[in-house]
């Protein structure tokens, strides 16, 4: 019994060990995920709504004039690509917050980002806002003659839709006002009526 315990016990010693360091890697994991998902998410809020800051700020809606001069109100931002700054203060505030992490159980776990990729995908019919975060988790255990400990190499994804459904109404009329109310865009009009028509026989 003896003999067979001198065996047996470093074994399951170093399995529960293991399992212990993969969970708080795994555990470390989900902190990292749980921060790109919320920020996807308001990152995509803040594209819909650039007054929901304000409001939340605020606890009220700005006066019209106030929300012009102060907040920087963009109309057809998504046409023009206002959400340079969004991306920017999202990605900032990843960063921030994944520095801020602990080590969780064991010394030297705590996540280090490689790197961090947010974009505003405007495709004009819809848009979605994207989170991806490469980082790498330091598992304290290192093999006789290795020179430094197992690193997991990370990564996760979120991408979110953008629904602003004021804004594209707004921008299906600049259209069609522009259409109107110019030759070129009565040109183009008439071109896509005739492009329809043939669609629709086609169909047919």
């Amino acid at each position: 019994m003896v003999v067979e315990a001198t065996f047996v016990f470093p074994i399951v010693f170093l399995i529960v060990f293991i399992m212990i360091v993969l969970g708080n890697g795994y555990f470390q994991r989900s902190k990292v995920e749980a921060i790109a998902a919320e920020m996807a998410y308001y990152g995509a809020s803040q594209c819909a709504d650039p007054l929901l800051k304000v409001v939340q700020e605020n606890n009220g809606v700005p006066a019209l004039n106030d929300a012009k001069q102060k907040y920087e109100i963009q109309p057809y931002r998504y046409i023009l690509g206002g959400m340079d700054n969004i991306v920017t203060d999202v990605g900032n505030q990843i960063r921030a917050r994944v520095d801020k992490l602990n080590t969780g159980l064991f010394w030297g776990m705590k996540p280090k980002i490689h790197n961090v990729n947010v974009k505003f995908n405007n495709l004009y019919v819809y848009s979605t806002f994207a989170v991806n975060i490469d980082y790498k988790i330091q598992i304290p255990i290192r093999l006789f003659g290795m020179n430094d400990f197992f690193k997991l190499d990370m990564a996760c994804h979120y991408d979110v839709p953008v629904s602003d459904t004021p804004e594209f109404i707004r921008n299906v009329d600049m259209v069609e006002d522009w259409m109107e109310s110019t030759e070129t865009g009565q040109k183009v009009a008439d071109k896509a009526k005739e492009i329809m028509g043939k669609i629709s026989q086609f169909i047919n």
